[in-house]
């Protein structure tokens, strides 16, 4: 749900480490809801929101729906787009380019404007390398026409693998609480198209099995090249070279669930040696089952406070719960 309040950058400043505790300054206004958004630099942040009729407006007086932020003055840039960003994904190639896939569908803005259908969005920014945002680069790219994904997608994952592209995970047709098999875009593809694979996607038996709870899977690449992904309360290793499941890993403990709506976290932790092992932290979520419906879902309900690490190894698998 959008907030009625335009989002206020306050960095934050630490008052008194003995009492442990912080401050917020204000600090600029980003005149749009940095829905999406990702450092760029030590100088610049690149937001992107859902249309609408923001302060932040391009040159032609058309309310803008992304930006970048300048850290050294707290001030925000409008950036033109076409499409609808709205809950898109994505991630940095290995050229240095941030590539934003997916969105919601096509949406008139109050006020004036007009975003295209986003689901099918492929927006390219960057390498942005001049400090204050103005060279080559620093503006987003986009030709809906010719660059597009091979199918809609709203909420998808976007993770960089090991050859430098971006691999385009899961997603559904339309804007949705729940996924359902006949909305599901319970596969993958790649940007760019792997060789062979141009204007094609690659099913997923593990998004498949994780509905409806599978929007925007937890996804992360492993040392071996592997990818693990986590959706709903499943996990599985897949070998992206053989397009094979190699392994599923145990359900996540006590019936808990971090797919949307659960909207849990999962991160890989750092790796150390001698034998850099992978560890995942798992934490939040809810351990509400995935068939309850839509008017049985409250606000007010509680997410979970626990935290669960898994430590992926050639043999045994096992999540161990770290907080309770």
């Amino acid at each position: 749900m959008r907030s009625s309040k335009l989002f206020t950058l306050l960095p934050f400043v630490h008052l008194a480490i003995a009492q442990n505790t912080w401050t917020f300054v204000p600090q600029g206004n980003s005149g749009i809801v940095p829905l999406e958004l990702i450092t760029l630099s030590p100088t610049l942040a690149l937001m992107y929101d859902r249309p609408y009729a923001n302060p932040l407006k391009l040159p032609n007086g058309e309310s803008a729906w992304a930006g970048l932020w300048h850290f050294n003055n707290n001030s925000a840039t409008p950036l033109d787009t076409i499409t609808n960003t709205f809950c898109a994904g994505g991630a940095f190639i290995s050229n240095g380019t941030l590539v934003a896939v997916g969105g919601q569908a096509l949406d008139n803005i109050a006020g004036g404007g007009m975003a295209e259908d986003g689901r099918m969005g492929i927006r390219l920014f960057g390498p942005c390398t001049s400090a204050d945002g103005s060279g080559p680069g620093c503006t987003v790219f986009e030709d809906p026409e010719t660059l597009h994904l091979v199918v809609t997608r709203w909420y998808p994952t976007g993770l960089r693998i090991p050859d430098g592209s971006l691999m385009i995970i899961g997603g559904s047709d339309i804007l949705t609480t729940f996924n359902a098999l006949n909305i599901s875009q319970n596969n993958y593809e790649f940007f760019p198209p792997r060789a062979g694979e141009e204007g094609t996607v690659r099913p997923s038996k593990f998004l498949n099995d994780t509905l409806p709870a599978n929007l925007f899977p937890r996804s992360m690449v492993l040392p071996s090249g592997h990818v693990l992904m986590i959706s709903n309360n499943q996990s599985v290793i897949y070998d992206i070279e053989t397009n094979t499941e190699l392994q599923r890993l145990p359900e996540l403990p006590n019936g808990v669930r971090i797919g949307v709506p659960f909207d849990g976290f999962a991160q890989l932790l750092p790796l150390s040696g001698p034998d850099y092992e992978p560890t995942v932290l798992v934490c939040g979520g809810s351990n509400k089952p995935d068939t309850i419906t839509l008017a049985e879902m409250s606000v007010n309900d509680s997410a979970t406070t626990q935290c669960s690490r898994i430590t992926v190894k050639t043999s045994a698998h096992e999540f161990h719960v770290a907080v309770p």
